[in-house]
């Protein structure tokens, strides 16, 4: 992208099939700061093996830091530990390598705080008992087999928690 001249892009939405590293943070950083709201990365294995070096660079940007959805569903799975860098957002949608208890409960502490968390989607490429990450949430509301329901800080709301083979969705919701 070197000959480029240096311009700003003004919109809401990016869809970014990321080739490389270099390329893909340029494209993002310039973007106006506090236009793009919504990012969706998408990779396939020959084009970027350091998912998390990306996530890294991506997400010290203002893009990235002012974004309220991020989607990378369909990007590399990335390591458990780089989901901090989604915390701020209300919307994330991620494929990880795997989920272990202590990270599904630093998870929810964090979602069930953030007032603006609306919904997540996480992906695992392998297959995680949900029972056994059930063991590290507190005691949950049970509505059914593959619902559960947590207190969040507003007594009003709670957070769900829906298992689907290797998915897991979790929500805000109103209580019922």
């Amino acid at each position: 992208m070197d000959s480029f001249p240096e311009f700003k892009i003004h919109a809401e939405r990016l869809v970014l099939l990321v080739r490389d590293l270099e390329t893909s943070v340029d494209v993002v950083s310039r973007f106006e700061s506090g236009t793009l709201h919504s990012l969706y990365l998408r990779s396939g294995s020959e084009y970027i093996a350091q998912s998390t070096k990306l996530i890294e660079h991506l997400s010290n940007t203002d893009q990235w830091k002012l974004a309220t959805y991020i989607n990378l569903i369909a990007f590399q799975p990335i390591r458990p530990a780089d989901l901090k860098w989604f915390y701020h957002l209300n919307v994330f949608l991620v494929n990880l390598a795997s989920l272990s208890g202590k990270e599904i409960q630093g998870l929810f502490d964090v979602v069930s705080k953030n007032s603006s968390f609306e919904t997540c989607t996480l992906r695992m490429s392998s297959q995680t008992s949900h029972h056994e990450l059930l063991k590290y949430l507190p005691p949950d509301e049970n509505v059914s087999e593959y619902y559960y329901q947590y207190p969040s800080s507003n007594p009003q709301e709670c957070i769900e928690f829906h298992f689907i083979k290797k998915k897991i969705f979790i929500s805000r919701i109103p209580r019922s």
